[in-house]
């Protein structure tokens, strides 16, 4: 109520257009419409002071968060024109580059913040992106493996980076990433019947059955790991086992 009143008073006190912008902000999750409210706040705080910095990070966190990339990509370059050091204001700057479409530029601000911190995984995160727009797959795999070391948990980048590492021929460390995901979720058929089609590319046909056979054993009632097991003994010429598979 005082801040309501002080702004009335006296519209271009920014400091209090900009704590009232973080009021409203924090009422958001109950009143949808007071984020817009907040960011109307934060915007206007940012007009009156172009160099404040918390005013010009609020108005650019809140214009991001309602996907209005045009203007949050002007303010986070004032942003980083202001801080250059500032490697969270120069990540949001690649961020709104790459959902802008302009994937050079994004990635050129992105490697800027994983060189100077390594560990960074929300941009090595969008670099993923990148390269995966791009199919540009051996810096998809750097990315990937650099995210997995630092992330050995996150069995989705573990996928990916198996799925990059098929598309590059390296089938060994494909199955190895599977072999990881397969630790932690050992129900899963077709993650079992994957594996079995990634020693298959290999030319381990003993492995590939082992691992169909894995996934027969979960699933007794699914038809996938035969049809798997017969047209691998196809493939390795042995028609009578594939017959009986069939």
């Amino acid at each position: 109520h005082d801040l309501e009143r002080a702004v009335f008073l006296d519209p271009k006190l920014y400091e209090a257009q900009r704590l009232l912008g973080e009021l409203y902000l924090a009422e958001a999750p109950a009143d949808p419409k007071m984020a817009a409210k907040a960011a109307g706040k934060f915007n206007y705080a940012a007009d009156l002071a172009l160099e404040d910095i918390a005013s010009l990070r609020a108005a650019a966190y809140a214009t991001s968060a309602q996907a209005k990339w045009e203007p949050a990509l002007d303010l986070w370059k004032k942003l980083v024109r202001l801080r250059p050091w500032d490697l969270d204001a120069r990540f949001q700057l690649g961020q709104a580059l790459w959902q802008l479409g302009n994937a050079r530029q994004a990635e050129k601000q992105l490697e800027e913040v994983t060189a100077k911190k390594p560990d960074y995984l929300p941009a090595r995160r969008v670099l993923v992106l990148i390269h995966a727009s791009r199919s540009d797959t051996p810096k998809l795999v750097r990315e990937l493996e650099a995210i997995a070391i630092r992330a050995p948990d996150d069995l989705e980048v573990k996928g990916d980076l198996a799925t990059a590492y098929g598309a590059l021929g390296k089938w060994k460390q494909a199955i190895a990433a599977l072999e990881q995901i397969a630790q932690k979720r050992p129900n899963d058929l077709a993650l079992l019947v994957r594996i079995g089609d990634a020693h298959r590319k290999t030319g381990d046909l003993d492995g590939a059955i082992g691992w169909y056979q894995r996934a027969g054993k979960l699933a007794p009632e699914s038809s996938l790991p035969g049809f798997a097991m017969a047209q691998a003994y196809y493939d390795a010429g042995k028609l009578a086992d594939a017959s009986r598979i069939y």
